[in-house]
């Protein structure tokens, strides 16, 4: 909510959407997203301190996408991924297995076709939603973008119901 409402404020005040910077950054938000997902998940160690940093941040996502990065190959077509739930396994006295970045769920579990086609679309909408001058999708756009790196819920229709109207 605070960087929607932050996003509001600047794109009144600051006439932000008039600028060529910002309309390349927005395109590219969801690009630029996937592949820090994909690299800082690829690169983590708990011997960089920058990492570690922003492992603690995200609370231990990029670790956990570190794990199912060196466990799962990226694939064409995708396959399935075992997740468990901490709560699941408390219950059965194993260790849990989470994946919560959006990214590299779709990567891992869809394939590199859907997680390219998936980009594909909501650049294509971030675009067009700059042309036809609908900022309040550019500013969710962003903040979806934003929030995909801590949760899976990009594909989710219930959570994109209003891309799907835009659209």
């Amino acid at each position: 909510i605070l960087l929607l409402l932050t996003g509001v404020f600047l794109s009144k005040n600051c006439k932000l959407f008039e600028k060529h910077l910002f309309r390349i950054l927005a395109i590219s938000v969801f690009p630029v997203m996937a592949g820090s997902s994909y690299i800082s998940a690829a690169l983590y160690s708990p011997d960089n301190p920058v990492l570690f940093f922003l492992n603690q941040l995200f609370s231990y996502r990029i670790r956990f996408g570190n794990d199912y990065l060196n466990k799962y190959p990226i694939t064409l077509f995708g396959q399935k991924i075992r997740r468990i739930n901490p709560d699941t396994a408390a219950k059965r006295g194993i260790s849990p297995e989470i994946l919560d970045n959006g990214y590299l769920r779709i990567l891992l579990q869809l394939g590199i076709i859907i997680f390219i086609v998936v980009l594909l679309i909501f650049i294509y909408i971030e675009y067009r939603a700059l042309q036809e001058k609908q900022y309040a999708i550019v500013i969710g756009l962003f903040v979806i973008a934003f929030y995909n790196l801590s949760e899976f819920y990009m594909t989710s229709l219930f959570a994109n119901t209003f891309l799907f109207f835009f659209t």
